[in-house]
């Protein structure tokens, strides 16, 4: 009997394991390269730059606003993200569209290329409400698996990205934000870096 309660046990684990994890979808340089500003622009609230790494003046452009020819400071990831923003406004960065259904999460592993403290988070737009991770600072130099879930199987999904807020001292400033794909094989070897899953806000 107690050999077979063990066995029940690791049954519920490996289940509750399984509906944890389950079929997140996990950015990729082919979708990063489509993500432009979603939110109005202002000269304070802009997008700059999407652009390849390593994010000179002559890498692949996938939006360009004219106002910087190159990304700056050393890209940590594949695609890179640069702009303007206010310590009291939001920038909104991703596309329309969805990926798809059997997806549980949407994940992004992130890295800070400026040396400004910046705090991004995870976002899901669906047909019923807005889905957002509570941002979570990261300082200079840093990388950190992003995560938002929430939503149910029956809700379409209308646009998902990121959103980008600034925690420096200087009220306004560059920022430069690149994002990876992640191989599946070593999503895992992650989790311990998660950021922004545990604070989901649904906004309606």
């Amino acid at each position: 009997m107690k050999n077979m309660r063990r066995v029940l046990f690791v049954l519920v684990v490996a289940l509750l394991a399984g509906q944890a994890f389950a079929a997140p979808y996990v950015l990729d340089a082919p979708t990063a390269r489509q993500f432009t500003q979603m939110n109005t622009s202002s000269a304070t609230n802009k997008l700059y730059l999407v652009i390849d790494s390593p994010g000179l003046s002559t890498s692949s452009k996938y939006y360009d606003s004219g106002d910087l020819l190159s990304y700056g400071p050393p890209m940590q990831l594949a695609v890179g993200f640069a702009g303007n923003l206010r310590d009291d406004q939001v920038i909104s960065i991703g596309m329309q569209g969805s990926f798809g259904s059997g997806h549980e999460s949407f994940e992004a592993l992130l890295a800070n290329d400026d040396d400004d403290l910046w705090a991004p988070a995870l976002y899901v737009v669906t047909d019923v409400a807005t889905y957002a991770a509570t941002p979570v600072t990261m300082s200079s130099d840093t990388q950190a698996l992003f995560s938002v879930s929430g939503w149910s199987s029956t809700e379409v999904i209308r646009e998902f990205g990121f959103r980008l807020t600034y925690e420096g001292d200087r009220g306004s400033d560059q920022f430069r934000m690149s994002a990876v794909p992640i191989p599946g094989a070593v999503l895992l070897g992650f989790l311990g870096l998660t950021a922004g899953g545990l604070g989901l806000r649904r906004l309606s």
